[in-house]
């Protein structure tokens, strides 16, 4: 766990950012009725588009997670957060796992140590220019399934914060 309100380099910031946002996404899941959930990265490194393989009524699911600020370096909103480039080989990977690609957003407010998540498939977002993106506008989240909303988690580092604090 980084210090609070320590300078951290871009590099550290990112990747304190991602590993709290997995943990995070996978007990979400597991509260939203997820089963099964199985973290793909402990068996591959970096494992292509999925986090998480995870079961739910039935269906099978290859899960990629996106942590990101809620607001960008210039103070407004992140409005879409890149899942994966067009043309990647999702069918083939998809179909080994015998899983529906789908990914969990997980939005954060660092200063505020808040956090809301949200699930949806692939299926359900459309590929703009060379990528899938998932809106992350106040109407577009309405359309997922919010698997957490606004929570206070003092273990969020304010120092993730992309917004200059000089």
């Amino acid at each position: 766990m980084t210090k609070r309100w320590t300078r951290l380099t871009q590099r550290e910031r990112i990747r304190a950012l991602g590993d709290w946002g997995e943990r995070t996404a996978a007990a979400a899941l597991k509260r939203a009725g997820f089963t099964n959930i199985l973290d793909l990265n402990e068996h591959r490194f970096n494992h292509p588009f999925g986090d998480f393989l995870a079961e739910r009524d039935g269906r099978r699911f290859l899960i990629s997670v996106r942590t990101r600020n809620r607001l960008t370096a210039g103070g407004v909103l992140n409005a879409a957060y890149n899942i994966c480039r067009k043309g990647m080989e999702l069918a083939g990977l998809a179909a080994m796992y015998d899983a529906e690609p789908a990914w969990v957003t997980v939005q954060v407010e660092a200063e505020a140590q808040r956090y809301s998540c949200y699930f949806g498939t692939l299926a359900e977002i459309t590929a703009a220019k060379l990528r899938y993106s998932v809106a992350m506008t106040e109407v577009a989240t309405t359309e997922y399934e919010c698997l957490v909303r606004n929570r206070k988690d003092r273990h969020i580092d304010p120092a993730w914060t992309n917004r200059k604090t000089e």
